[in-house]
């Protein structure tokens, strides 16, 4: 099957106090040679307090930043709803 990458966010006021907007990146059926690893992405928040997802070119390894199965559970990150996330694609080296 074909190579997914996608870009998943949620806004859930009601879970606690603190972050509401929840966000990933999943990089899913992306068999080596990973095709999005060879240009990379990023996806980065306004605020230095929240994580950002980092994915340099050409990194082939096994990357933590990123969902690579659908039940993985521990690439999502949290953080205050008025957050802006920018989605960079194709980063250069």
């Amino acid at each position: 099957s074909s190579a997914v990458m996608l870009f998943e966010y949620a806004y859930n006021p009601t879970l606690h106090a603190g972050a509401d907007l929840y966000y990933d990146a999943s990089d899913i059926n992306d068999a080596f040679p990973r095709q999005f690893c060879d240009y990379g992405l990023a996806l980065k928040p306004d605020r230095s307090e929240y994580p950002s997802v980092l994915c340099p070119p050409d990194c082939q390894g096994n990357r933590s930043a990123v969902y690579h199965y659908e039940d993985d559970g521990s690439a999502t990150h949290g953080c205050d709803s008025d957050t802006s996330l920018t989605l960079f694609l194709c980063q250069e080296g």
